[in-house]
């Protein structure tokens, strides 16, 4: 089956794995996401699964690792890659059961996700680094931080977007509705692209991984507040009626090392309708930011 998206890239699924009904992998044609998480620009072949090199200069000076909403996938994020400096290596988090990982058994919580990307960044060469995630992906970061701070190796920034910090997010039921309400929720909140809403086999093979996502998410929190020992920017959308602005804020009470809060306009996927600004605001923040293009 193919599916054409608005973007111009054609999805291909191959058969059914036996027992699971599921496909044995995607494949993206022409400019798809996984030749680019394949090959290096040196020509190199990327065979990590948790994390997809986005754009790898040879000799990178600084990593910013993105951590993707529920149901996201590094194409979210491949327009990033005109906008930062050359020295910057962007790499994306890919979630088990998610587009990208289909055949793979969701993730059981945000904890679990937090110490594989932990993993994956072990298995890299040491470079200085920023975090940024959107919506549960924000979650994903400050965990990621939790841990990188905690041995010793803090990120130099983390940005925490579209996201109610943990002491304050609250539980959700959308993971819990029936299929048509889920999805319906699902398009209410934007980030994913109509060929996939509209297209009921699509809908079928996803479905697992991103009512997982949502699961995870919604019955994060709340928690006990933890500080983290790395500056902090919490990025919220000005009309956006799931994370309201003192939501964002409360952020600030996790930030030890210094906080700030940016709002843009548009709803939830503020990140997409004001990516330039976004983007510039985290390279303003890179170790090296003044090396542009």
């Amino acid at each position: 089956m193919e599916v054409a998206s608005k973007s111009g890239r054609m999805v291909v699924w191959t058969p059914s794995v036996a027992g699971r009904g599921l496909p044995a992998r995607p494949y993206w044609r022409e400019s798809g996401i996984e030749r680019e998480c394949k090959m290096r620009p040196t020509g190199a072949v990327d065979t990590d699964r948790r994390l997809c090199v986005v754009h790898g200069p040879v000799e990178p000076r600084v990593r910013l690792v993105c951590f993707p909403h529920a149901g996201g996938s590094t194409s979210f994020y491949r327009p990033w890659r005109a906008l930062i400096p050359d020295h910057v290596e962007l790499v994306v988090a890919r979630y088990p059961g998610g587009i990208e990982r289909i055949t793979e058994q969701p993730a059981a919580d945000v904890e679990q996700l937090a110490d594989a990307a932990v993993q994956a960044l072990d298995d890299r060469p040491d470079l200085p680094f920023v975090l940024f995630g959107h919506s549960l992906g924000a979650l994903v970061a400050y965990e990621v931080a939790l841990r990188t701070v905690s041995a010793g190796r803090p990120p130099a920034h983390v940005f925490v977007s579209g996201s109610a910090a943990p002491h304050t997010v609250r539980a959700g039921t959308v993971w819990t509705r029936d299929d048509d309400e889920f999805w319906a929720a699902v398009h209410a909140l934007g980030g994913m692209d109509d060929a996939i809403l509209e297209s009921q086999d699509l809908r079928e093979i996803i479905l697992p991984g991103l009512r997982s996502d949502f699961r995870i998410s919604e019955t994060y929190g709340p928690r006990e507040v933890t500080p983290v020992d790395c500056p902090v920017t919490a990025l919220g959308g000005a009309s956006d009626l799931s994370v309201h602005l003192d939501a964002v804020h409360s952020w600030a009470d996790v930030a030890t090392a210094g906080f700030a809060a940016r709002f843009f306009s548009g709803g939830h996927f503020f990140v997409a309708d004001e990516m330039n600004s976004v983007v510039q605001l985290i390279t303003s923040h890179l170790p090296h930011s003044q090396d542009t293009r």
